[in-house]
């Protein structure tokens, strides 16, 4: 997948998602993982190709929705996990985003297996 295509599939995500990814944001890390949340669609939305850092914050908030930074201790908002009712509805978004999300971290994922440092000596 080329690079534009590979920001117009986050972006289309993204929009596709918003109130969700928000709100299952805000569930998971409160206000830091909202405003985090925000940032990355403000990048995402101005960008006219993947980058490196776009790429990291995607892979924070596959993340975040996986659950898999509960257990990251400097992720002082972790502790808001706990508080959510299995019941509540949220679950099942936070689920279906999460799935959601890792696919299309699988589509845009070829172009990001070299490490970063690999492609700036490569086009040196």
């Amino acid at each position: 997948m080329k690079k534009n295509k590979n920001i117009t599939r986050v972006r289309d995500f993204l929009k596709a998602h918003d109130m969700k990814l928000q709100d299952a944001s805000h569930w998971l890390g409160g206000r830091a993982a909202l405003m985090r949340c925000h940032r990355l669609r403000q990048r995402v939305a101005n960008a006219s190709k993947m980058d490196y850092g776009i790429r990291r914050e995607l892979d924070w908030l596959a993340g975040l929705l996986a659950l898999r930074v509960i257990d990251d201790y400097e992720f002082v908002e972790s502790n808001y996990v706990t508080d959510i009712d299995l019941h509540n509805p949220i679950v099942e978004v936070i689920c279906l985003l999460s799935e959601e999300i890792d696919l299309v971290v699988r589509d845009i994922a070829p172009e990001y297996e070299t490490a970063p440092l690999a492609r700036q000596i490569d086009a040196a």
